[in-house]
């Protein structure tokens, strides 16, 4: 092999090495009554190295005494070595509390996919466990969706973030969305490392009885691990788990932010204010393995008209994670393969409640602003519905199809 096909196949592999991910539990609490139950299982009949390593903050060392298996520890990490098939149990503990993540990292040429981990988290108090809890490992994303409940102080949800790739500081949105997906509350954090809170510490606006969700939106990748904490007898009776939420299929409209109002070029007014009349440019997160299709249906949640259809749009292809702003009618039927919009040619547009192909916004009557939703709905299959399908037709067609959704929403006011 000559040095240069040596030097690309040299970098293409240790590229790949660096690629590799830990093993991440974005909550780890030591002393004060905890301790961690780790236990890590090889499953390739080969050994296995590695390390795991115990972090706080911004990837710091962790900065107070612990113990592994019962003996004081000086460092922040402690080697794992299993044999073919092997298993491995390790008991952290600490004296003074502290929190912070984990992260179990394979030496090179030992890859993290090799093995399993569990992690546990036992709780003591005045000499008797009042706690035991499992805990998941994260996959990192930049949207995810974490179911929160709230009962007083007996029933609280929370987060733990942890780092993927150390960044000095970067933006967090958080949204607060009720049963149905609509806006109480946003807060905008800025990313400085490790944390762990409590919704009801982050959202004031938070009912005291409440069921719904938060939205976490970042610039960058992180791990995150929802937190539940359930009282029973207070003060020392609860319960505490912990469980990394899925990756969540997210939509965004470009000109408008969730609950926001819609601006008035992509409405029905937009001819009385001098404007041309579109559809807003739409983005979302990338399709599940599973997904073939994608379909679009826009309502007013407040018209005379329950659920009156502005826009329906279907088997849009499954590759595909946007739509530009003004998406015509004229896309619902084959275009010249030379067509700069060639990559959606396999799109069509439904007829809306107007009785229209294709978008026509919001217009609403006097009175109170009107919620616009854009739901999206990826399918495992593709339609084939001829153009000008309804809305109906669509769901009755996209039945047992359905693998995942998102929605956004905007509202419109009349403009007298």
């Amino acid at each position: 092999m000559n040095t240069t096909r040596l030097a690309v196949f040299l970098g293409v592999f240790f590229g790949c090495l660096s690629a590799a991910t830990a093993k991440t539990f974005p909550q780890m609490v030591l002393g004060g009554g905890f301790e961690v139950v780790i236990i890590v299982a090889n499953e390739t009949s080969a050994s296995w190295s590695g390390t795991a390593r115990l972090r706080e903050g911004n990837d710091q060392n962790w900065s107070t005494p612990w113990a592994l298996d019962g003996i004081d520890q000086a460092g922040s990490s402690f080697s794992i070595t299993l044999g073919p098939q092997g298993s491995s149990k390790y008991s952290l503990s600490g004296s003074n509390l502290n929190v912070g993540y984990l992260e179990i990292v394979g030496l090179p040429f030992f890859p993290e996919s090799e093995i399993a981990v569990s992690l546990f988290f036992n709780f003591s108090q005045e000499g008797r466990l009042v706690d035991s809890t499992g805990v998941g490992v994260a996959e990192s994303a930049t949207s995810l969706r974490v179911p929160v409940e709230r009962s007083g102080t007996a029933i609280r949800t929370g987060f733990a973030w942890a780092p993927v790739t150390v960044k000095s500081s970067f933006p967090v949105t958080l949204r607060l969305v009720d049963g149905n997906g609509f806006l109480i509350q946003q807060s905008v954090s800025s990313y400085q490392g490790h944390l762990a809170r409590f919704f009801d510490e982050v959202f004031s606006n938070m009912p005291a009885q409440f069921v719904g969700s938060v939205l976490i939106d970042s610039d960058e990748a992180l791990f995150v691990t929802a937190l539940r904490q359930e009282l029973v007898a207070a003060p020392l009776d609860f319960q505490l788990t912990s469980v990394p939420p899925d990756p969540q299929l997210t939509i965004h409209a470009a000109p408008f932010d969730l609950g926001g109002e819609i601006p008035i070029v992509y409405t029905g007014d937009a001819m009385f204010a001098g404007f041309e009349e579109r559809s807003p440019g739409l983005s979302w997160s990338q399709s599940p393995p599973a997904g073939r299709s994608w379909v679009l249906i826009v309502e007013d949640l407040d018209s005379p008209i329950p659920g009156f259809v502005h826009w329906v749009i279907f088997d849009i292809p499954a590759g595909f994670r946007h739509l530009p702003e003004l998406f015509e009618p004229d896309l619902s039927a084959p275009f010249p393969l030379d067509d700069i919009r060639f990559p959606f040619n396999d799109a069509r547009h439904g007829n809306n409640d107007f009785g229209q192909l294709g978008y026509s916004g919001p217009l609403p009557p006097p009175g109170a602003p009107h919620r616009y939703v854009f739901r999206l709905y990826c399918l495992d299959t593709t339609l084939g519905l001829s153009p000008g399908s309804t809305a109906s037709q669509v769901r009755v067609a996209m039945r047992g199809h359905v693998i995942t959704t998102a929605q956004t929403y905007g509202t419109y006011q009349f403009l007298p």
